[in-house]
C-alpha cells in the first residue's frame, strides 16, 4: 500500500499492461467511487478482483443499483492490503451521505492525481 506524506492510504497508479510499458500492482482490495453523469449519482464500491472486470459487471444488463444506468465512470479508487480496511473505508464514505462531501474529495484527488502524473512522467523518463 502507499502512503502519502501525511501517512494516509492513496491508491496506485495503474498503467496499460503491454510488453513496452509496465505498470503498479500493489493492492489486494480497492474501494471505489463511480459516478452516472445521466443520473447525476455516485455509487461506492469496494473489490478485491480487477477493477476493469468490476466496472463492466456494473456496467451489464442486471437488476441491481448500477444496472439501471448504463454510463457509470470510475471516479476515484483507493487501495488497501486487506478486507478489512477497504470495508472500513467504505463504510465511512458511505457514512457521509453527502455528495457534497465526496465532491470535495474527488476535487482533492484531481489535483493529487495531476501532481502524482507529474512525478511519474519524471519517474519514468
Amino acid at each position: 500500500t502507499c502512503l502519502t506524506s501525511r501517512g494516509s492510504q492513496v491508491r496506485t497508479l495503474l498503467l496499460p499492461r503491454k510488453p513496452t510499458e509496465w505498470w503498479v500492482l500493489s493492492f489486494m482490495y480497492l474501494v471505489y467511487i463511480l459516478y452516472s453523469i445521466s443520473a447525476d449519482l455516485y455509487y461506492i464500491g469496494v473489490t478485491g478482483q480487477n477493477i476493469e472486470d468490476r466496472i463492466r459487471k456494473h456496467l451489464s444488463n442486471h437488476k441491481g443499483f448500477t444496472g439501471r444506468h448504463k454510463d457509470w465512470k470510475l471516479v476515484y479508487s483507493e487501495s488497501f492490503s486487506s478486507k478489512k480496511l477497504a470495508y472500513a473505508r467504505e463504510k465511512e464514505l458511505k457514512g457521509w451521505k453527502s455528495k457534497s462531501r465526496l465532491e470535495k474529495l474527488l476535487t482533492r484527488n484531481s489535483s493529487e492525481n495531476a501532481s502524482e502524473h507529474i512525478l511519474l512522467a519524471e519517474f519514468v523518463l
